[in-house]
């Protein structure tokens, strides 16, 4: 198999994995089924897993294939590259900048959601940051 659409074959299982898993109908059985901590623990684990597997494949096969677009070799792709780049950290500042006034955000000003369901928020739940709810 080509290196790339493997990689890519991962990542889509990775990304469909991650937002199926989330999503309110499934989320919502497998809850009923194995309880929260059950799906919490069935969530990470395919997500962990899914995520080593791009990671491991592409570790293996990174110089196999065909080489790179090099798109930045050309002058006007690479100027408009550049302002691609530019346009993505202004619209990421942007949101960080928005989202303390979002109702969403806590009360004290941190960037984090009132009940995240991804590792950042065990973390914050750990006791390493205030607690986001």
């Amino acid at each position: 198999m080509e290196p790339a659409l493997g990689v890519a074959l991962l990542a889509l299982l990775f990304v469909g994995t991650h937002v199926g898993l989330a999503t309110s109908a499934v989320r919502g059985r497998l809850i009923g089924a194995l309880g929260e901590r059950g799906f919490v623990v069935v969530y990470s684990g395919v997500a962990s897993a899914t995520f080593a597997a791009v990671v491991a494949y592409y570790a293996a096969h990174r110089f196999e294939g065909m080489a790179g677009l090099a798109a930045g070799a050309i002058p006007l792709v690479r100027a408009l590259l550049f302002v691609a780049i530019a346009a993505g950290i202004a619209l990421a500042v942007a949101g960080l900048a928005a989202y303390p006034r979002m109702p969403m955000a806590l009360c004290c000003g941190l960037v984090l959601l009132r009940r995240m369901k991804h590792s950042l928020g065990w973390a914050c739940q750990s006791g390493s940051m205030p607690p986001s709810w």
